[in-house]
């Protein structure tokens, strides 16, 4: 009586290398959030820079940066978010740059409608803080992902009706170009980085 010799997987070896698929799938997974945290800083980084030369050409157009809220009512109004306006009225930016460049990845905000309004400058619908005070030959703060206000990153609470982009710290653009990433101390919530998060968030004028 001959035997049959069948070619196969016995059951031992089949539960191993179901074994090894999901240890190899788990890692995976595992991997996904850091470089999915990764390519958010790089895409805010690069809208940072994107802003960063049209406030320059903005300025040496009109001697100044953005700023159309009075004085008094600016930090009210939004923290210095509504200084932005000018993106829309000069005609430079149409609505879908508008909803491109200023909703970085990681937050949910309203879009812009077909001619934004001033209204439509504000935290609802802008990733961005605002400081129109800063001066171009200062290191002090002109744009910072959204979620702070005095220097305190709330990670667990919303600041202002929004939750920060990051609760790993926030994107800077400093008046000089640089872009910083400031880290967010992962009890307190404090942003670290010494004399750049100082006076973060106050406005000055």
């Amino acid at each position: 009586m001959k035997r049959v010799n069948t070619k196969g997987f016995t059951l031992i070896e089949l539960l191993v290398v179901i074994s090894v698929i999901g240890i190899l799938a788990s890692l995976g997974v595992g991997a996904q959030g850091p470089i999915k945290e990764k390519v958010g800083q790089l895409q805010r980084s690069a809208m940072l820079r994107d802003l960063y030369v049209y406030l320059q050409t903005y300025q040496q157009d009109f001697g100044s940066f953005p700023s159309v809220q009075p004085t008094a009512t600016r930090y009210e109004q939004g923290g210095g978010v509504r200084d932005l306006y000018p993106l829309a009225y000069t005609g430079r930016m149409d609505e879908k740059e508008l909803n491109e460049l200023l909703h970085p990845p990681g937050g949910q905000f309203d879009k812009f409608s077909k001619e934004p309004r001033p209204e439509e400058f504000d935290k609802n619908h802008i990733g961005w803080s605002y400081n129109s005070c800063a001066r171009i030959d200062s290191t002090d703060p002109l744009l910072a992902d959204q979620g702070v206000s005095s220097g305190q990153l709330r990670l667990q609470t919303q600041d202002r009706g929004i939750k920060p982009l990051s609760n790993k710290g926030v994107m800077v653009l400093l008046a000089n170009g640089r872009i910083e990433k400031i880290s967010a101390h992962k009890t307190s919530g404090k942003l670290l980085g010494g004399d750049v998060v100082k006076d973060w968030g106050v406005l000055k004028d």
